[in-house]
């Protein structure tokens, strides 16, 4: 076995990984919920040459380090010394609760493989969610990862059950210090915690496995507040427990039902193909950047080409090969993993990201059958829409769809 490794190559690797698949959102937020990928621990030690002889407190700072998915790193890691890290490690999970009263800290590091919310996937259930009905609706979160790879609470509380479910599926249930129950499905057997104990935010519960009905090794992670599922997701970017934040989000809840109004009219639309969308896009193509192959991609998807045209033009001004600082990249800023998952090869190639650009927006409209809530989802993903039961109340979303609508708008006045 190696000797101890030491923490700068592996703050070094990380860092490069990081900086290759560009985590987190675009610039407008593109798919958000559907693009969190990072490197395994495992495969940092492999690539970094250490054999997996890392001493216990190296891969305490390395969990420690302020990375949370779906956040672009806010400067390379190998700019932090060993000695920086492992203090600020020591800061996150030496006080009681793993850190300050109700945060809350991502259980691991993967791909997002569902989301919360309204799906297409047979597999979920259909459910009935504030009053709407959905075919098919997922209550939790799904991480992918490698099988072995250390799960951790979320925050602190009491484990609540440790074992098998009927279905196989090994789960641990915590009831968190704000009252809310955060569950993790289908770990491995040979738990690090049982029932009844008290787990600080962070502290390792266990590991990936595929136990239970699974199409793969990932978490499924369930969070409930006051008997009803919410989106483990938007607590996690909160990185706040939903008990500590509540008094603040009922006001903005109220906000988001009577405070906003989408600035058009297109707003309520439902976006789809028609032979007079078709028209009106034709007598304004002209002006229009890729307009053949925006034409394409709309009606393989059956949408509004002009709502696709205006989509891109707030996305990437029409830049082919446009790349946020977060690393969504083109016509459609569709995240590294987000494109994969459509089957995307080459994101800078128009035909390819339009088309999956337009399949991903259709599917939204078919979902919502409202633009409003199909771009919002698109922007914040659909288990914040789910959450918020309409549009989110954030500002940026606000405007970003009214952007897209005054857009659509101008486009359609063109063609008359």
């Amino acid at each position: 076995m190696s000797g101890p490794t030491s923490l700068a190559p592996v703050l070094a690797r990380i860092g490069q990984i990081q900086g290759q698949i560009g985590v987190g959102n675009g610039s407008s937020a593109a798919v958000s919920g559907l693009d969190l990928t990072a490197g395994t621990f495992a495969s940092v030690l492999a690539d970094t040459g250490s054999g997996g002889a890392v001493p216990a407190d190296t891969a305490t700072s390395l969990w420690a380090i302020p990375w949370v998915p779906g956040t672009k790193p806010a400067s390379p890691a190998p700019a932090a010394s060993p000695a920086a890290v492992a203090s600020h490690a020591a800061r996150r999970v030496a006080s009681s609760g793993g850190g300050a009263s109700g945060s809350v800290t991502w259980p691991l590091h993967g791909t997002i493989t569902q989301d919360f919310g309204p799906t297409t996937c047979t597999l979920e259930p259909s459910a009935t969610v504030n009053g709407h009905h959905y075919a098919h609706y997922h209550d939790g979160l799904d991480i992918a990862a490698p099988e072995g790879t250390r799960v951790r609470s979320m925050a602190a509380g009491t484990v609540e059950y440790a074992g098998r479910y009927p279905d196989g599926a090994v789960v641990v249930r915590v009831r968190q210090t704000d009252g809310s129950v955060a569950l993790y499905a289908h770990l491995q057997p040979g738990l690090q915690i049982k029932t009844g104990d008290a787990v600080k935010e962070g502290e390792a519960l266990g590991r990936v496995g595929m136990t239970g009905h699974t199409t793969g090794p990932h978490l499924h992670l369930e969070l409930t507040v006051s008997g009803k599922n919410v989106d483990p997701q938007a607590v996690l970017r909160s990185g706040r427990l939903p008990g500590e934040t509540r008094t603040a989000s009922a006001g903005s809840a109220a906000s988001a039902a009577s405070g906003w109004t989408p600035a058009s009219p297109l707003a309520s639309a439902d976006g789809k193909l028609t032979q007079a969308a078709l028209d009106r896009f034709d007598a304004v193509a002209a002006r229009i950047p890729y307009h053949a192959e925006i034409r394409d991609a709309a009606v393989r998807a059956g949408m509004d080409p002009l709502l696709l045209a205006s989509l891109v033009k707030a996305e990437s001004g029409f830049r082919a090969t446009a790349v946020s600082s977060a690393g969504a990249q083109g016509l459609c800023q569709l995240m590294p993993a987000t494109a994969k998952s459509l089957g995307v090869k080459d994101p800078f190639d128009p035909v390819q990201n339009l088309r999956a650009g337009a399949r991903y927006i259709a599917n939204n409209l078919r979902i919502y059958g409202r633009t409003d809530l199909a771009l919002a989802a698109y922007h914040d993903g659909k288990g914040a829409v789910a959450h918020a039961d309409g549009v989110p109340d954030y500002p940026v979303t606000h405007r970003y769809i009214d952007r897209i609508c005054s857009y659509w708008t101008h486009y359609r006045e063109a063609a008359k």
